[in-house]
């Protein structure tokens, strides 16, 4: 088993392997639900937003796409030359994007297998793909050290990100859309989405990340490295308003904690 995927309502998880098998399976009791088969080693594998439909994508360059209840394969992608290393489906639209050896990443409507867009300003083999929530965002990031984001609807380029100089291996928005996290070869930076620039770099691995991303409430940023660690990074900034708040409530009371007396009284003075 080389990659699994869950489908959104929990029910089946889908793994394939080095041989190109791929399984279904119950996820409550691990039976096995149905076998599909892609000719070439499976490289990434997802589930559509509305669990309907599962792709993988092969070390050959190119994307299978089944109808998951009936096994019945829909759709054969071409992307190109070399591996394809990451798919994903948006959560709001019927598209499927996935990246190519070739440094291109291509978008298809996952129903009828119509293309959509194509992306092409890496100069170098695409690592990951991953749409915002709101499916209105893509991020790419590449063996060419950069993360860049598009607009999906209109296959316009809009930030890039770089700061690693060496390959990235993922990247993927927060729950809300305002950030992007991305793995480097020994840090994960952290992005603002509206202007592409720098926040910080977290640091702390000692060999590359495999991979970078946010906890369901924004709150917490996750990294794995081939140093056999995984590391919990608080993000202070990154949750919504009510954490916000509750944060520049707390760093109010600690700066006011240090002033004297008379001079704390007056800054609470009709609070």
């Amino acid at each position: 088993m080389t990659r699994i995927a869950i489908s959104p309502d929990g029910r089946l998880v889908a793994s394939g392997d080095a041989g190109g098998a791929i399984e279904l399976s119950r996820a409550d009791s691990g039976a096995l639900f149905r076998q599909l088969h892609e000719p070439a080693a499976v490289r990434s594998i997802a589930f559509s937003a509305d669990g309907k439909l599962v792709a993988a994508g092969s070390l050959r360059g190119s994307v299978r796409v089944w109808n998951a209840a009936t096994g019945a394969l829909a759709h054969t992608l071409s992307v190109g030359p070399g591996t394809v290393a990451k798919i994903a489906f948006s959560p709001r639209a019927p598209l499927l994007a996935a990246g190519g050896g070739d440094g291109t990443v291509r978008i298809w409507n996952a129903r009828t297998g119509a293309p959509v867009q194509r992306l092409k300003r890496h100069a170098e083999a695409i690592t990951d793909v991953s749409f915002s929530r709101d499916g209105g965002l893509l991020v790419t990031s590449s063996l060419d050290g950069d993360a860049r984001t598009w607009d999906v609807a209109t296959g316009r380029f809009l930030h890039v990100l770089r700061g690693h100089f060496s390959a990235v291996h993922s990247a993927s928005f927060s729950p809300d859309g305002r950030w992007i996290v991305t793995a480097g070869p020994t840090t994960a930076g952290l992005w603002a989405t509206s202007s592409g620039e720098k926040v910080f770099l977290l640091r702390g691995h000692r060999t590359p990340l495999t991979s970078a991303s946010f906890s369901p409430d924004g709150t917490r940023i996750l990294t794995a490295s081939l140093d056999g660690t995984a590391r919990i990074y608080a993000c202070d900034i990154c949750g919504g308003i009510r954490h916000l708040l509750a944060l520049a409530e707390k760093r109010l009371h600690q700066a006011a904690a240090a002033l004297p007396p008379d001079a704390r009284r007056q800054l609470f003075a009709g609070s």
